[in-house]
């Protein structure tokens, strides 16, 4: 039963979980932000590959 007791007063636990989850969210802002960039990047060199005269 004690270590029942020991393990609810552990706080590190706590703080590795939280930690993981900032860490979720940045990864996941992060690839947001790089699709957001690929997407707007491919539109770019598509526009460019449009506007370019046939050899």
């Amino acid at each position: 039963m004690r270590l029942f007791t020991d393990i609810r007063k552990d706080r590190r636990g706590a703080t590795a979980v939280e930690y993981a989850i900032i860490l979720a969210m940045v990864f996941l802002a992060i690839a947001t932000a790089v699709s957001a960039v690929g997407v707007t990047t491919a539109g770019i060199w598509n526009n460019v590959a449009d506007a370019w005269p046939d050899a």
